[in-house]
């Protein structure tokens, strides 16, 4: 399972990153939308993510969860 997971985000990220330049905002909520949908379908509380091109951040999002007894952000 975290295989296909790890493999479905790959995608995401190579597909976002090449449309980057051209609809960097709409890619950027497309992706968002995406890993909540991965997210909830395989019961992650919470993930980090960020991704860097050529020294860059061009995405980077906290979703869920970072503590299970309080569920603070």
């Amino acid at each position: 399972m975290k295989s296909l997971l790890i493999g479905c985000i790959f995608l995401l990220i190579t597909s976002s990153c090449s449309e980057a330049d051209k609809k960097k905002d709409s890619t950027a909520e497309k992706f968002t939308s995406e890993l909540l949908e991965l997210k909830e379908y395989f019961q992650i509380p919470g993930l980090a993510i960020s991704i860097e091109q050529d020294g860059s951040t061009i995405y980077q999002n906290y979703l869920g969860v970072s503590d299970l007894g309080t569920g603070n952000k």
